[in-house]
Order: structure tokens, then sequence, then C-alpha cells
């Protein structure tokens, strides 16, 4: 115990030294001198990897107020805002970002190489059982290397609204023509355009009218 039966405040610290550059210590564990709530701090110096280790199948716990507040699990799952058993590379609730620079913010990467298929960047908001609410999808073509070919937005698994690379806009379409595309199946529906203080304007095909 060091630092066992003081009378004042000071440091207490161990020091490792292993090399001719940093002789007085390569990796310092030490407690600061400020008494009962005196900060602690483990500092390494130079530039080799500083690494937290568990050599076993055992997860790595990060707490504060004795509280569990971060895991990383023995699969590398990391899991955060009371998620203990992460599922998913990033696993917990109540994340919020903020950015202060004019880059690139949130970017999602899909890296595969195939050269057929279809390659979805998706952001999924997710209901109950995990049950897919709805989605923001960037749809690739076949071809790698290929720029993305839409951005469709789904409720429910069902595309309602397209962007296409080109800037159209099919709703209700996955293949819009012109600039703005609706397709509405059902009578007398389509584009309705509606004021407080101004006509209203209807757009639609049925067997009943049309405007």
């Amino acid at each position: 115990e060091i630092g066992k039966d003081r009378t004042t405040n000071g440091f207490a610290y161990i020091d490792l030294i292993g090399d001719a550059t940093y002789t007085d210590f390569g990796l310092r564990i030490i407690r600061g001198s400020t008494g009962a709530n005196a900060p602690s701090t483990i500092e390494h110096r130079g530039t080799g990897d500083f690494s937290i280790k568990t050599t076993e199948v055992a997860n790595l716990i990060l707490r504060t107020g004795n509280a569990e507040r971060m895991r990383i699990d023995s699969s590398g799952n990391i899991g955060f805002g009371g998620q203990t058993s992460p599922s998913y590379p990033l696993d917990g609730s109540r994340l919020r970002l903020k950015f202060d620079s004019n880059t690139d913010h949130l970017v999602i990467q899909n890296t595969q190489t195939a050269t057929s298929g279809t390659f979805e960047k998706k952001i999924a908001f997710l209901g109950f059982n995990n049950s897919e609410e709805a989605a923001i999808v960037a749809l690739g073509n076949q071809f790698f290397g290929s720029p993305g070919s839409s951005l469709t937005f789904k409720v429910q698994s069902s595309e309602k609204l397209r962007i296409t690379n080109d800037g159209k806009v099919g709703i209700n379409d996955p293949a819009p023509f012109s600039a703005l595309e609706v397709n509405e199946s059902s009578n007398y529906k389509g584009v309705h355009i509606r004021g407080s203080n101004a006509p209203n304007v209807t757009f639609a095909v049925g067997s009943t009218s049309t405007a």
C-alpha cells in the first residue's frame, strides 16, 4: 500500500521505466495530492500503443458513480446507455451527435465489393421487437464503383418516395419520368394544394372528377 498511514495530503504513484528515453517514467499510475476527492490518472508516454486488454473471453466495462455506463463485449460490440447485452457494433439509447466543423459529419458507407446487385446504405427507425417502422435508404446500382442511383424513403418497409440521381422525385413511383411524378391508383386522389385564404387546387384522375 503506497501512502499508507499518511497524515497529510500528497501524491501517491507507481512509475514504470522500460527505456533510456523516458528515464523518470514511461507509464505512471498516480493519485493527486488534493485530498479525498483528488483525481487519479494513468499516464502513458511515447508513441507506442496504450492497450487495455482482456486475454480471455471477458467484457470490458466502464463505470461512473458505481454504475455501468459502457461496455465492450467479447465479440467487440459496444453497449451504452444501459445496454448491457449489445447485439450490434454500437448498441444503446439516447445517442446525440454534435459537430462543430464544416467537414463531413456523419458518413454511412457500404464497402461491399461485389459486381452485381443493389447496395443499400440505410438509416432505419425500429420499433418494438426491432420491427422496421421507417427508413431512409441510399440505393447503389449494380456495378461496383458506380455512383448511387437514388435516395428512397420507406414506411413499414414500403417505399413511399424516391429521389433519383438526376433530381427527379417520385411519390409512390420508383421510376419517375418527370421532375415530379405522383402515382395514385385510387379515384380522385393525387396532388392537392390547399391554403387558408386561397382556392384549393387538385390534380387527380378519377371516374367522377378531374381538375
